[in-house]
């Protein structure tokens, strides 16, 4: 019986020591040390143009990326994958990744290239703010050239 009594003791003592030294509003005396400073992420663009499962059939195959801007956002990283026979669709694993075909920070809000091959590709953008943080992705879009 006094062996349970212990043990229960150290898990009381254990419980109230973490709480009065943790970091954070869980201590009855609340937070301690500089407050934290909240981090906002940036949000991911809107992505416009080229929509979802275009088809070209053009050539030069210049294409032009168009997505919203960010609020608070300095640049934009628009990043391009082509692939090899296969689909336009997330299921293929034959996608040009992890080295991108292109993988760019730019200013605006647009981007213009030409795409290699006559193949499916996909896109997608994240912001930057002026410390050189990344917001988080977009989701990607897919198209593909037919020639």
């Amino acid at each position: 019986m006094y062996k349970h009594r212990c043990m229960f003791a150290g898990l009381i003592f254990a419980i109230l020591c973490f709480m009065l030294m943790c970091e954070g509003p869980v201590g009855p005396a609340g937070p301690k040390g500089p407050a934290a400073s909240t981090v906002s992420q940036l949000d991911a663009p809107i992505l416009l143009s080229p929509g979802n499962l275009a088809t070209f059939n053009i050539y030069p195959r210049t294409t032009t990326l168009y997505w919203s801007s960010v609020v608070s956002a300095v640049q934009y990283n628009p990043q391009v994958d082509y692939g090899w026979d296969c689909s336009a669709t997330d299921a293929c694993l034959s996608w040009s990744r992890p080295d991108q075909y292109i993988d760019i920070n730019v200013q605006g809000t647009t981007y213009t290239f030409n795409f290699v091959g006559a193949q499916p590709g996909r896109w997608r953008v994240r912001a930057i703010d002026s410390r050189n943080s990344p917001g988080g992705w977009s989701e990607y879009r897919y198209f593909r050239y037919l020639r």
